[in-house]
């Protein structure tokens, strides 16, 4: 993102964010994080650290799907000092693209404490660290230390610009804008640049300087002035090439004036698209890396195979001379003796008969070098038109294989639909008052499954689903379950199916998650009361029902088995309300019918 597009949104930002507590911090994939803001603010902050593309900007809130990735120690560590903070401001230099979300910990109300969160969103170094009061670092996103200047380059900043450093760095952007012509719209940085000043806008300033370059550093101050207090008029421009990234623009661009773009009515609305486009981009490469990895590693299979096949008919090819090798020795040298390595016979085939050196096997006679002679002719008499059939059939399979991968990606054949039109973002004295937030389930926000199963997290945030009885069973185990997620049942008992959820899709589950699930598996089962008891576990692609079968029957392919004592362990039950009295054993114990003893299990 353009250092002028991110002054533009902190701008923004600042109106927005100030007062506002952190409610949550969750990390919804390796490089982004998001932070979950109290009413009546109605947006999340969301943090992308995207090498390609760093950038930040609120979005509304989402119910929670439930599958999120697992923490990592550096969302662990500010969650512990950032959850239930205070935002009390969001800063950055004109001249670097570093913002620091300055917050206050009101935890301790005699001596709070003030941190800062500082992002770096520079291309290839996107990095973030916690730091306090006195600039020391607490935590750091990657292993690096934050730079002690600025970190957008050497060279005089914005500040320090002067009209005849500004008059000469036009000069240098129009000579280069005129040898690549106006087809591009990057342009070479120049050796000696200004901190804070992108190529794209300083392309646009010699641009704008053409027809009238004594009040081109005038307007450079009108400019900066109204990047500062506002207001903006953002757009987005789509990029010259598949590989370059979408164009973000806090103004309109004279020199691309001509070209299609989308208006937007704020600064986060463009940076939020911007993000959207590049992250949509980005799956789409992985999708289309992914058709074409198989098709490239065969076609360059088949070129292997297609030089050795070519090396391979030429030498059978070569060894048509072994026939007349064997009719001059069978011709001339019968009775030669074994024992030579070689021998020079006349060529009873050329005109003038000129002497041919025959090599023989010292082993063999000559009539036994003759017979190996003629049986080498034979084989590569054999052997050419089958290689002549499999290079036709290889080239014919190359062939196919290129028209593969030149076809279009088969989303780029469907229409694609009419963007929606640009919905101005609520500022949160626009929620109501007394507005409350919409209770939803964790599990997609479906209310089904609440009703098919009981729901627990594990200590390591996973979500375990146990089911409520026989046709519960089954609609858990063959509706909601996923393919990787870990399906457990007692062993040798009736029981209520339990699913332990695997969004990371790993081959075996945690060993904590897996005891937590297995002692539920063994508590909601008939039994309850035993000391100790086997539970079956596998993943859930390896579970199927039998055609017929009564519900709550399964067969298992393959299946492990873990001991445990029944019981429920801490774990919070987050669809139901605990019961304060005891519930009824017998109503407990009432599961399907079909127990394990009654699958056909293999392993």
């Amino acid at each position: 993102m353009d250092n002028f597009c991110l002054q533009a949104l902190v701008r923004e930002l600042g109106e927005l964010l100030p007062k506002t507590r952190i409610r949550k911090v969750r990390q919804l994939d390796e490089r982004q994080f998001l932070f979950s803001l109290h009413r009546p603010c109605p947006f999340d902050l969301m943090v992308v650290l995207e090498q390609r593309l760093p950038c930040l900007f609120l979005r509304p809130k989402q119910p929670s799907t439930g599958h999120t990735a697992v923490p990592s120690d550096w969302i662990l560590s500010i969650r512990s000092h950032l959850v239930g903070a205070t935002i009390v401001a969001i800063e950055k230099e004109l001249e670097d693209r570093v913002v620091a979300l300055v917050v206050e910990d009101g935890r301790w109300p005699h001596s709070p404490r003030t941190l800062r969160l500082r992002l770096e969103l520079i291309p290839l170094r996107a990095n973030a660290f916690l730091e306090d009061a006195q600039g020391r670092v607490l935590r750091a996103f990657r292993p690096h230390q934050p730079a002690a200047g600025p970190v957008s380059g050497p060279g005089p900043g914005l500040d320090n610009l002067n009209s005849q450093a500004f008059h000469d760095l036009i000069l240098d952007a129009g000579r280069e804008s005129e040898r690549k012509g106006p087809g591009t719209a990057r342009t070479r940085r120049p050796r000696q640049g200004i901190r804070g000043l992108s190529p794209l806008f300083l392309r646009e300033f010699a641009y704008r300087s053409k027809p009238d370059s004594e009040g081109s550093w005038g307007h450079f101050q009108e400019f900066i002035q109204q990047l500062r207090e506002g207001p903006s008029s953002p757009r987005i421009y789509p990029p010259g090439k598949d590989s370059q990234p979408w164009i973000c623009s806090p103004f309109p661009l004279a020199h691309l004036q001509d070209s299609p773009h989308r208006e937007f009515p704020d600064m986060n609305a463009a940076v939020a698209e911007t993000c959207r486009l590049f992250q949509d981009r980005q799956r789409r490469l992985q999708r289309r890396q992914a058709r074409l990895s198989p098709l490239r590693q065969r076609s360059r299979k088949l070129t292997r195979l297609l030089k050795d096949l070519q090396s391979d008919l030429e030498r059978n090819r070569q060894a048509q001379r072994f026939k007349k090798y064997s009719d001059l020795l069978l011709a001339q040298a019968t009775g030669l003796a074994a024992g030579r390595s070689s021998v020079r016979l006349p060529d009873l085939f050329q005109p003038g008969q000129p002497e041919v050196t025959i090599p023989l096997e010292p082993r063999l006679t000559a009539l036994q070098n003759a017979s190996r002679y003629a049986r080498q002719f034979q084989k590569s008499s054999r052997a050419i038109p089958r290689i002549l059939t499999r290079l036709e059939a290889l080239r014919a399979e190359m062939e196919t294989l290129e028209k593969q991968q030149e076809q279009p990606d088969p989303e780029t054949l469907r229409p694609e639909p009419e963007p929606p039109p640009p919905r101005p973002n609520p500022t949160p004295s626009a929620m109501p008052a007394g507005a409350k937030r919409r209770h939803t389930s964790r599990e997609g926000g479906t209310p089904e499954t609440s009703k098919l199963a009981r729901r627990f997290v594990s200590s390591e945030g996973l979500a375990i689903l146990v089911g409520k009885g026989n046709r519960q069973n089954d609609a858990l185990t063959t509706k909601v379950a996923h393919a990787h997620d870990f399906w457990l049942h007692v062993a040798g008992y009736s029981g209520s199916h339990v699913v332990l959820r695997n969004p990371e899709k790993r081959p075996a589950p945690s060993r904590l998650s897996l005891l937590e699930a297995a002692q539920l598996a063994a508590y909601f089962s008939q039994a309850r009361n035993a000391p100790r008891v086997e539970v079956h576990y596998t993943q859930k692609r390896f579970v199927a029902k039998p055609k017929g079968g009564k519900p709550g029957l399964v067969r298992l392919r393959r299946y492990q088995s873990v001991a445990v004592q029944p019981g429920i362990p801490d774990l919070p039950e987050t669809n139901e309300k605990r019961q304060k009295k005891k519930s009824d054993p017998r109503r407990d114990t009432k599961n399907d019918e079909g127990t394990l003893r009654d699958c056909q299990i293999g392993i």
